[in-house]
């Protein structure tokens, strides 16, 4: 399965040359470029929630006393598959008797980060994101949480960025930055916490992780709520059935992530290769370095991609900021390059070099 795993997430991202028309990517029906704006703007607003839920997510995690806490009720997150009647059952019984929320989703709303305040809103199956989810960046990033219908990849490929404004695609790029930074600042906090025994007491991650797809909270179908933040308000028929698994994606175990069904939505085209190349490589350099950025991460906290293949993605980006920064100047001495006549008269200590800026 392994084996199978890694060739097909191989084949989903090797940038593949190709001369064929932009009519063979599948782009997602129903996108509408202003809510990249949109989004922006609620980022920008809810980054130092974020920020905050990183520091007591932290905080949290270390504390002996909290992580008692925590340890049990993430632990039956992980373990709850496949989901039973009468785990339903259990769950709605702790709603009625109080337990609206998991703890680590209690304690963030106690402490005035809670998740319903950094819910994103997309227009896809699964429409409530949180930014600290490691799939987050990905979606957002490529932009295939916007469209109403998509292809089935996620990434880049799926929302036609060509009729987004280049202002907001920079701006897109610095917030997918600061949310891979804040992710990275979250994961260096709490590696090495958790006892690995106590939160596979039900299951192994590699198990959990078998069933835990993009859209699903460790392999259960989230609803298609027309309110999806309300699930992270303990509110919506999801939230009741799974009552302990509130917050928990955030913090999935990277052993999850790597044995996840991820690559069934991994397309050619989902890391900027195939029949979207042209179009990637025509992006402004900071949305290529962003991407080259997530893919860093990736490679070192959640390698759900073969090792062996991190180089050639992060080289093809390379390729393609050295090629918008090398293009050729011209010669600055030359008659038609605005010397203003005769250049042996000219005296070279009132040159003044144009701004590269």
């Amino acid at each position: 399965m392994k084996k199978i795993f890694l060739f097909l997430l191989c084949v989903g991202i090797l940038p593949i040359a190709t001369t064929s028309s932009f009519a063979e990517i599948r782009w997602g029906q129903g996108f509408d470029p202003k809510m990249i704006a949109r989004t922006n703007q609620k980022l920008e607003k809810v980054m130092p929630i974020v920020e905050r839920q990183v520091e007591l997510l932290i905080k949290m995690i270390g504390n002996d006393k909290y992580r008692a806490k925590l340890e049990p009720e993430f632990a039956k997150v992980i373990g709850s598959l496949p989901i039973r009647m009468e785990d339903i059952n259990k769950n709605r019984s702790s709603w009625d008797a109080g337990q609206k929320l998991s703890f680590l989703a209690s304690v963030l709303k106690q402490y005035k980060a809670p998740l319903t305040k950094t819910c994103i809103v997309g227009e896809v199956r699964r429409g409530g994101h949180q930014p600290l989810n490691w799939t987050f960046p990905l979606e957002f990033l490529g932009g295939s949480m916007f469209p109403r219908t998509k292809s089935g990849s996620i990434g880049f490929g799926v929302a036609d960025l060509r009729k987004v404004d280049k202002a907001e695609l920079i701006r897109m790029s610095n917030l997918a930055n600061q949310i891979v930074e804040l992710q990275k600042m979250l994961r260096d906090g709490i590696e090495d916490k958790f006892d690995d025994d106590a939160l596979q007491e039900f299951a192994s991650y590699e198990k959990s992780g078998g069933h835990y797809r993009m859209y699903t909270h460790f392999g259960r179908e989230r609803s298609n709520d027309k309110k999806p933040c309300a699930w992270y308000a303990g509110k919506s028929k999801a939230a009741r059935d799974q009552a302990n698994a509130i917050g928990y994606e955030i913090i999935v175990p990277g052993e999850i992530a790597a044995s996840s069904k991820i690559y069934m939505y991994v397309s050619v085209t989902s890391f900027g290769g195939g029949a979207a190349k042209q179009i990637f490589d025509e992006m402004p350099s900071e949305y290529i370095n962003a991407w080259k950025n997530l893919i860093a991460y990736y490679q070192e906290y959640l390698p759900f991609l073969p090792e062996d293949r991190f180089y050639k993605i992060i080289e093809r980006y390379d390729a393609a900021l050295v090629a918008k920064t090398d293009e050729p100047l011209g010669d600055l001495m030359s008659e038609d390059a605005g010397s203003g006549g005769d250049s042996s008269k000219s005296d070279d200590s009132d040159l003044a070099l144009p701004s590269l800026d």
